[in-house]
């Protein structure tokens, strides 16, 4: 599972357990490993951001989530920096209710492609992977 997010450096808001969920994790190519941003079970404004060494285009982000009832109908947020330490959503989108699914998936698929440093996702719970093409 190869895309741009393996090239990044991920970075969190919280990282309550680094020694066994690391940001990392979200960002290592593998759906067996899990960056866990704490008890998080209602909206949130935690983030996990992805930073590269430059630019990356990109027109989609897909990010697998553990499949909890606390995730449906959550909205998920995809934001780039417009300005040092300001943030806005370049997308946003509404996880599925779908229990049968292994994971809770948000797909983020852009009008037109974009090329950032740095993008994050935003509202977390369990996050198994992210994959950016």
């Amino acid at each position: 599972l190869k895309t741009l997010a393996q090239e990044a450096t991920a970075s969190a808001s919280v990282v309550p357990k680094p020694a066994e969920y690391p940001a990392s994790a979200a960002n290592d190519g593998k759906l067996s490993t899990l960056y866990w941003p704490g008890d998080l079970t209602k909206s949130n404004t935690e983030w996990l951001q992805l930073t590269w060494d430059k630019p990356r285009t990109f027109s989609k982000v897909v990010v697998r989530f553990l499949q909890h009832p606390s995730m449906h109908g959550r909205t998920i947020r995809l934001q780039k920096e417009v300005s040092p330490g300001k943030w806005e959503d370049i997308a946003t989108t509404v996880i599925q209710a779908d229990a049968t699914a292994h994971h809770a998936v948000v797909t983020f698929q852009l009008a037109s492609p974009v090329a950032l440093e740095k993008v994050r996702i935003v509202n977390l719970l369990d996050l198994f992977e992210i994959e950016i093409y």
